[in-house]
């Protein structure tokens, strides 16, 4: 079990480095390992991961797939947690490809789930989301990230500066999203730094859009 879970965890900093095919790597190797060994949670994680990677390549049918595994997993062994996050991945997913209600329906799920558990920081995210979909609501997410930031991680912090910056139209938010990936880039290793902006979605509109602003 404790390889399974090495592979997965090297598999998540390969990730934040941009370095897409070696994370998917991983991450196919920790699901086989934890398979092979009957760790089911972690099986349920190397599915959100793989979904994840699938997803950041631009592959969103078995991203997706990957996901609805998860989930299904995640019901049988009450991983709640996983499920929040999951519903937040799913609904992000269909929502960016334009299925604004399945994405709905998803961000709802992964809203309630997290807030019935006291997981914060996804509902906070899921907040976000729901804000950039039509008839968003702006000052609930608002309210949500202000009482959670200091709670996200770096990543979670990018990702709701950047949906607050998307709804609401406030180039604060933007500011503060191009501070937080320069930050991460200066501590980053020099020869990851090229991968972490081409290859990571949410780094290279960050500062796509930051360019256009001319931040």
């Amino acid at each position: 079990m404790s390889e399974s879970d090495a592979t997965g965890s090297l598999g998540n900093v390969l990730f934040l480095q941009g370095r897409l095919a070696d994370a998917r790597h991983q991450y196919e190797r920790a699901l086989v390992l934890c398979r092979e060994v009957g760790n089911r949670m972690g099986e349920a994680g190397a599915l959100h991961n793989l979904a994840l990677v699938l997803d950041e390549g631009g592959e969103t049918v078995p991203a997706e797939q990957r996901l609805l595994e998860c989930l299904a997993l995640c019901d049988e062994i009450h991983h709640r947690h996983l499920a929040a996050a999951s519903y937040l991945v799913l609904g992000s997913l269909r929502a960016e490809s334009g299925d604004w209600a399945g994405g709905r329906v998803s961000l709802i799920a992964a809203r309630d789930l997290a807030a019935a558990i006291g997981a914060t920081s996804e509902e906070t995210l899921a907040r976000c989301y729901l804000a950039c979909l039509p008839g968003g609501e702006q000052a609930d997410a608002l309210a949500a990230f202000a009482g959670c930031e200091n709670r996200l991680r770096n990543e979670q912090c990018l990702d709701a500066r950047r949906l607050l910056w998307k709804s609401t139209g406030d180039r604060t938010h933007l500011k503060e999203a191009k501070r937080l990936l320069d930050d991460a880039l200066a501590h980053a290793p020099p020869d990851c730094r090229e991968s972490m902006l081409a290859n990571v979605r949410l780094n290279r509109e960050i500062a796509a859009a930051a360019r256009e602003a001319g931040l």
